[in-house]
């Protein structure tokens, strides 16, 4: 049945399951946008920390973020906190935006979105981009990757980013590698 909610359209519907059918995982969306890493060099695999890790990179536009991406390495299956924050200096910053991806279903070896409400970057200002990673938990890429951004003129990549706390809230630093660097890798769409 369809409900009209001013210029929205909601379909209700029920699904029924038969007891001898395996449920399927939910596919990642197909991303929305424009991607904003293009293409990786992929470093070192690990799964010995807990925390968020990703990059952090300076916008040299004013755009609005849609999704954000982690990378799905073979065998990973967990769900993941993405956020997108503002970083405001002295290791802090300002959590804009997150989602969790669900990384049981999805594509191997390419980035897996979730949506977010879109969110205004503005062009002078740093952002991080992370991922939530549990130790012993699915396998992501250490700071040795390198990741190629956009040549349309949204940011450029300052570094490889980890937030030590839960729930990529404070305590920001960097790799120290240097300009294209990134944990997992992590990805963000704009519109």
């Amino acid at each position: 049945a369809q409900v009209k909610l001013g210029t929205q359209v909601r379909v209700d519907t029920q699904v029924r399951v038969d007891a001898t059918t395996a449920a399927t995982p939910t596919p990642t969306p197909t991303p929305s946008g424009t991607p904003f890493v293009l293409a990786q060099t992929l470093g070192t695999l690990r799964n010995d920390f807990s925390g968020c890790v990703g990059f952090v990179f300076a916008a040299t536009a004013n755009k609005t973020v849609s999704e954000l991406g982690r990378w799905k390495v073979s065998g990973n299956s967990g769900t993941h906190l993405l956020a997108l924050v503002q970083d405001t200096g002295g290791g802090s910053g300002t959590v804009l935006q997150t989602c969790s991806v669900n990384l049981s279903g999805g594509s191997t070896s390419a980035y897996n979105y979730c949506s977010i409400t879109p969110q205004a970057i503005v062009n002078g200002t740093q952002y991080y981009v992370l991922s939530e990673e549990l130790s012993s938990g699915d396998q992501w890429y250490n700071f040795d990757t390198t990741i190629t951004s956009t040549t349309s003129g949204i940011g450029s990549i300052q570094d490889a980013a980890v937030s030590s706390s839960g729930g990529c809230t404070s305590s920001f630093s960097v790799s120290g590698a240097g300009a294209n660097k990134s944990y997992v890798p992590t990805n963000f769409n704009v519109q």
